[in-house]
């Protein structure tokens, strides 16, 4: 277990003095939007319709739609099988949705096909997936079990249950040997991808449910319930925590962690942060609904944020 003891220095955002930006540019997709991620110049889209738009981050344009099958729900109607989240690696698209009666399923888009990894039959309540390498993927489960899964051997490599507490959200470091696990009780465990073993556990900083997560370099970030922004610095043993007046919904680092950003109050505006000082420089606006995902793209000086809506705002950060 982790035996460092973690500094915490409280600070107060103020998003006044923050340099207000509009968006350069704002795309459309099909429906509502649960997740994004980007690679190679593409925007993944995972929908609230049964759809997965993919776009051109340079045209805007919408470059190719996946759409899943129809399920049933509690009351035998027809549905959409909305998309919980999305994921690619090479030429596999990893699609996480809802099955028939409330259970999930896991799809993988690869060469025109749809190919069925779990389904309803499993009976797995699966929140979040992401890839670990091209064979191995990590489930988390709403009991906040997880799992390691081998989609070419269809087994499960390991099987933990991090904490009694409902998982929340989960973010993986640079090269995917961890994951930074969040929960309903405010804490962060750092897990092993290789055994699924907790290594690290933080606590202190949100005192509810964790909502938004990401990891980069050193730095863990976090958002949550209780209106507070987490820093969590790996390096120095020394954690931060910046409050504002609303729920943080979505947060992100940049790949050099040296920026922060945060969604932080109900006019979905986004505060970028300094890490290092953690001064307010950035205010992004104009997001028409909550935020779900904040991606710092490849030069850090150009930001995707995603709302749970049908929109994606592009920003540019001057002077970075």
């Amino acid at each position: 277990m982790f035996k460092k003891i973690f500094l915490l220095f409280v600070l107060s955002g103020s998003i006044l003095s923050a340099s207000q930006i509009k968006p350069s540019k704002t795309f459309s997709v099909h429906g509502n939007m649960n997740d994004i991620i980007y690679k190679d110049g593409l925007i993944y889209a995972a929908t609230a319709n049964g759809k997965v738009d993919i776009l051109s981050l340079k045209s805007g344009k919408i470059k190719k739609e996946i759409s899943l099958s129809k399920i049933k729900d509690f009351m035998g109607d027809t549905i959409d099988s909305e998309v919980f989240s999305v994921d690619v690696i090479q030429n596999k698209i990893l699609i996480l949705s809802q099955d028939n009666n409330g259970y999930t399923r896991l799809d993988i888009y690869q060469d025109g096909k749809l190919i069925h990894i779990l389904d309803k039959s499993d009976k797995l309540y699966i929140v979040k997936a992401k890839f670990i390498s091209k064979n191995k993927v990590l489930l988390a489960l709403l009991s906040n079990v997880y799992m390691l899964y081998d989609i070419q051997a269809k087994k499960i490599i390991w099987q933990e249950q991090i904490t009694m507490s409902k998982f929340s959200n989960f973010a993986l470091n640079d090269n995917k040997t961890k994951v930074a696990s969040a929960d309903e009780s405010g804490d962060v465990n750092i897990v092993l991808l290789k055994d699924g073993k907790i290594l690290k556990h933080f606590d202190g900083v949100n005192k509810d449910e964790v909502f938004g997560i990401d990891w980069s370099r050193d730095l863990v970030i976090t958002g949550g319930k209780d209106k507070k922004v987490g820093l969590y610095d790996l390096k120095s043993s020394q954690k931060f925590q910046k409050e504002y007046s609303f729920f943080i919904y979505s947060v992100a680092l940049s790949s050099d962690a040296k920026l922060a950003a945060a969604s932080v109050n109900d006019k979905n505006d986004v505060v970028i942060f300094d890490t290092v000082n953690r001064e307010d420089r950035y205010r992004l606006i104009k997001n028409s609904s909550k935020i779900v995902s904040i991606i710092f793209l490849n030069s850090n000086k150009d930001l995707l944020v995603a709302a749970n809506n049908d929109k994606i705002n592009l920003y540019h950060i001057k002077g970075k």
